[in-house]
């Protein structure tokens, strides 16, 4: 008897049409009531999602100059556009033939309110990737090379999440390494590039190789003290001088893990075991 593989099932939403219209309407300053009417005809929840998330935020100095900044680059919005529409072609077929999985997830390409460039999380108990054109554009993460890691990132994280989704909600420092160190691995596999990274630029990279048995020394410190690891994630954030640093430790971890262990064993790991194999891998690096 053959058994029916299960798939993933990867919907995408591309507002781009209606987000050029909403710019020339904007006519170069933002507006956001003609925003939120635009929000509201895309998904059912995501209006409500956007305004939840950045509440925290003041909209006229964190939000207004970055939504203003995409309002006034069409032509880097139409890039990230041409962009994005390379990177999903054919990605389902692609992501299907390296992940075993059974759950279905939208990704969305809109202009939102600075909730972030990629962002995998859930409307409606449903699974969205969110992509958000203001912050791409921000962020100069417009062009192929950028955005199509950072679509794989995003779902690297749904999938994770679906074969072990005890870690969602976690604050542990280790398991938001470990978390980001196997969306990075599924971003360099798609990608077919296991060295490439949309952060390496002057110097990254090889600051990072340098670096990597003093900044593991480092991390596993503050884990053990129980400090934050902040410093070493986001593009706001900065250690020695360089961001996202622990993305680039968390997918030498990952590799470290991905000798011994299976893919789809290394993603269902438990925290005691994470925590395990993070310190021998640091003993190793030294």
């Amino acid at each position: 008897m053959v058994v029916k593989r299960i798939l993933i099932e990867i919907k995408f939403i591309d507002t781009y049409q209606e987000v050029i219209s909403l710019l020339k309407r904007m006519n170069g300053t933002f507006d956001f009531d003609l925003w939120e009417m635009y929000i509201e005809g895309i998904y059912t929840g995501l209006l409500e999602k956007l305004k939840e998330d950045s509440i925290c935020y003041d909209f006229v100095t964190d939000i207004l100059p970055v939504m203003n900044l995409a309002v006034q680059n069409m032509d880097k919005v139409d890039i990230a556009h041409k962009s994005f529409v390379k990177a999903i072609s054919r990605l389902s077929e692609r992501f299907n033939s390296i992940c075993d999985g059974d759950f279905q997830v939208v990704v969305i390409f809109y202009l939102g309110l600075c909730n972030g460039a990629g962002w995998a999380t859930e409307i409606g108990n449903k699974s969205v990737v969110l992509l958000g054109i203001e912050k791409i554009v921000e962020l100069s993460w417009y062009e192929y090379e950028s955005i199509a890691p950072l679509v794989y990132h995003e779902l690297g994280h749904i999938w994770h999440n679906s074969v072990n989704d005890i870690y969602i909600k976690s604050k542990s420092p280790i398991v938001q390494l470990y978390r980001e160190g196997l969306a990075m691995y599924l971003e360099q596999l798609l990608m077919g590039d296991f060295e490439y990274y949309r952060q390496d630029r002057n110097g990254w990279l090889e600051w990072c190789k340098k670096n990597e048995p003093q900044i593991n020394t480092e991390l596993l410190r503050r884990f053990d003290a129980d400090e934050s690891v902040g410093e070493f994630f986001g593009d706001w954030n900065e250690y020695q001088g360089y961001s996202d640093v622990g993305y680039f430790i968390g997918n030498q971890f990952i590799k470290y893990l991905l000798a011994r262990y299976s893919l789809d064993r290394v993603a269902k790991l438990d925290i005691t075991l994470v925590n395990k194999e993070f310190r021998d891998y640091v003993e190793q690096t030294q």
